[in-house]
C-alpha cells in the first residue's frame, strides 16, 4: 500500500533523517487536493465532534446531525445541508409474489397477503411514528394506490404497505418502498 496510506519516511525525534522537503511538499499537495476537491477520499465521517478515530466503510459518507423538526415554521436550512433525515433510511423492491429484488438497509421484505407487503429496515429511528415512507406500485394496465404505516418491531423499522386498484380492492403488484427517518 502506498502513501498516503503508509508513511513516506519514518521519523524519530532527534534522530536522522532530517525532515525532507519532498515529504513536506507531498503533505501540502495532499491537503490542497482535499481542500480543492481534486483528491479523492476513501470515506468521510462527519460526526459533529471531529478528532475521533473511525473505521468507515470504503466509498461512503456518514453524517450524524438530526435536523428534522416538529414545529412550524421550521429552521431555514442552506441548500445542500445534509443530515440523517435527508438520506434514505432504506429502500427495497419486492415482486407481487413476494420475491425480494434489491434494496438498501433491508432486514426483510415479504408479501403478507393479496396486495399487502412489509419491509423491515435495520435500526430504530428516534421517532418511528414520524417517518416518511414513499414508493410506487406497478402492475400492467392497473391504476394503483398505496397506503403506508410504520412501527418498530424488535428494534427494526417496519413499513407496511397496502396496494389497491381503482375499485379499492387489494391487488398484487411490483412494490418499491423508500423511507426517510431520523
Amino acid at each position: 500500500m502506498a502513501w498516503p496510506s503508509t508513511a513516506l519516511t519514518t521519523y524519530v525525534a532527534g534522530v536522522a533523517p532530517a525532515i525532507q522537503a519532498f515529504d513536506l511538499n507531498a503533505f501540502q499537495s495532499a491537503i490542497n487536493g482535499i481542500i480543492n476537491g481534486t483528491y479523492s477520499l476513501k470515506a468521510v465521517v462527519v460526526d459533529g465532534t471531529g478528532g475521533a478515530v473511525v473505521v468507515p466503510v470504503a466509498g461512503t459518507t456518514k453524517v450524524s446531525a438530526n435536523l428534522t423538526e416538529n414545529a412550524i415554521p421550521g429552521t431555514a436550512r442552506a441548500s445542500g445541508t445534509d443530515c440523517i433525515g435527508t438520506r434514505p433510511w432504506g429502500w427495497g423492491v419486492i415482486t407481487g409474489a413476494g420475491t425480494f429484488k434489491r434494496g438498501y438497509n433491508v432486514f426483510d421484505a415479504k408479501r403478507i397477503a393479496m396486495g399487502q407487503y412489509e419491509f423491515y429496515f435495520y435500526g430504530a429511528p428516534s421517532d418511528p411514528s414520524f417517518v416518511c415512507p414513499s414508493g410506487s406500485a406497478s402492475s400492467s394496465g392497473l391504476n394503483l394506490s398505496m397506503t403506508f404505516s410504520s412501527a418498530l418491531v424488535l428494534g427494526n423499522l417496519r413499513i407496511s404497505i397496502d396496494v389497491r386498484d381503482k375499485t379499492d380492492a387489494l391487488t398484487d403488484a411490483l412494490v418499491t418502498c423508500i423511507v426517510w427517518a431520523e
